[in-house]
């Protein structure tokens, strides 16, 4: 019963907003992937760590986030 009313929930989801809920299932999935690995993990932690500090970087040369 109750997989039936989900099969019906996705179905009535409209066209655009089921393109995105399909992009969102294929994001997870690789989510579930790289936290399976932890060299993987590590790495996309590293990264993620690299692209924070830049763009701190540059949002200390612009002055973005000072609305004070």
């Amino acid at each position: 019963m109750a997989k039936a009313k989900q099969l019906r929930n996705y179905a009535s989801i409209g066209d655009g907003r089921r393109y995105q809920v399909e992009e969102d299932l294929r994001c997870y999935m690789r989510v579930c992937e790289i936290k399976k690995d932890p060299a993987r993990m590590k790495r996309v932690h590293k990264l993620a760590q690299d692209k924070l500090e830049e763009a701190a970087k540059v949002a200390a040369v612009t002055g973005e986030g000072d609305y004070s």
